[in-house]
């Protein structure tokens, strides 16, 4: 899934529609015998207006692997879909 499929709804807060989904690192545990990294992340949803932020959701993903990318699709759904279940409808 990519940021383009995501639909965000506005900031509850301050009804801003300046959202992004933000992911950072959060810790390094290393490299196994392979060479595959081994490193959580961390996915959340911020108001480029007043800041608010959604909830934090994290994952630990192994590079390279075949599957790497489910794992970031997974963070995307998940901090999409807190934010827009705590989000007021626009309707």
């Amino acid at each position: 899934m990519t940021n383009e499929e995501i639909k965000l709804k506005p900031c509850p807060f301050c009804g801003s529609d300046k959202i992004k989904l933000s992911r950072r690192q959060i810790y390094y545990f290393g490299q196994n015998y392979r060479g595959q990294r081994k490193i959580k992340y961390g996915e959340q949803v911020i108001c480029n207006r007043c800041h608010a932020r959604g909830s934090l959701y994290t994952r630990t993903i192994i590079f390279p692997s075949e599957n790497h990318q489910e794992g970031f699709a997974w963070l995307e759904a998940h901090a999409a879909d807190a934010w827009n279940r705590r989000a007021k409808d626009a309707d």
